[in-house]
């Protein structure tokens, strides 16, 4: 078996720079020399600033097939447990998809019943699916999975199937509610461009940004948590829908809420301040 490389090594200047084409896979892990981590990720439709935390576009965004016709295999191939290439049919078919819509991310299966072996399995690459509303004729989606990578058990219609992107494909400002649906998964060490790739910090010293309503400076050593609401103690990051706080007590934070890192400097209230990040290791 042959050694993985699991980590890029990263310049500085590396970790900050940003394109319009895919360089590597999303969510490589890299490491830049004073053993800061990002994962490589693309941008959604709104551009980034610095400092801001971002969340993914969606978990488990679309839900393909569930019933009649289930998975089918390329004309021309043979089902075994080697086979790697499958086309989506069954009920839902008729949701559009892009060509690579979901390239590097995952083909769920038995994500709505109950299965003696649940897999969740990379997706390479995969054809557009478009559906004619008039004629309601598909073209069904060819799937290539990623190599060596297959279902290991018998797939039957009642499974249920899914597509899911990956976690660093569209990337958005992280938005806070009162019932957070969507992690944060990083801070952005640079301006974005929407729908360009980049590089997203996910684990050491970073500079985020808060905002002018916290009444008090950053004190070291304070978690920091996303809030739902704006407070003395929740820090408004400007421009943008972001809550964070740095905590003072962890008894005021409702359980559902989770902390990203904590206070590496202490700072005066507002604009910047340095966190140690701890998302992603």
């Amino acid at each position: 078996m042959g050694v993985f490389a699991t980590t890029l090594n990263l310049s500085f200047a590396q970790a900050l720079q940003t394109s319009a084409t895919q360089k590597v896979a999303l969510g490589t892990r890299g490491m830049t020399p004073d053993g800061r981590v990002f994962r490589y990720a693309k941008n959604g439709a709104v551009a980034l600033v610095a400092g801001l935390p971002i969340t993914p576009c969606a978990y488990g965004e679309l839900a393909c097939i569930n019933t009649s016709a289930g998975m089918q295999l390329v004309a021309g191939t043979t089902w075994a447990t080697t086979q790697n290439v499958v086309r989506i049919g069954g009920s839902y078919y008729d949701a559009g998809i892009t060509a690579n819509q979901f390239k590097d991310g995952y083909l769920l299966v038995g994500s709505t019943w109950d299965v003696a072996a649940p897999m969740r399995l990379r997706i390479k690459s995969h054809t557009v699916q478009a559906y004619n509303t008039s004629a309601q004729t598909s073209e069904k989606a060819v799937f290539t999975l990623e190599d060596g990578v297959y279902p290991t058990t018998c797939v039957n219609t009642s499974m249920g199937f899914g597509l899911q992107y990956n976690e660093y494909y569209g990337t958005l400002v992280h938005v806070n509610e009162a019932t957070p649906k969507l992690p944060i998964i990083g801070v952005p060490c640079t301006a974005v461009a929407a729908s360009y790739y980049y590089w997203v910090q996910t684990w050491g010293p970073c500079m985020m940004r808060f905002a002018e309503v916290c009444t008090s400076g950053l004190t070291l050593g304070r978690r920091v948590i996303p809030t739902s609401t704006e407070s003395t103690t929740g820090l408004y990051c400007a421009g943008s829908s972001n809550l964070c706080s740095a905590n003072d007590t962890d008894e005021t934070m409702d359980a559902a809420f989770y902390d990203i890192g904590y206070i590496a400097s202490p700072a005066p209230a507002g604009g910047y301040g340095l966190v140690c990040l701890r998302i992603n290791p």
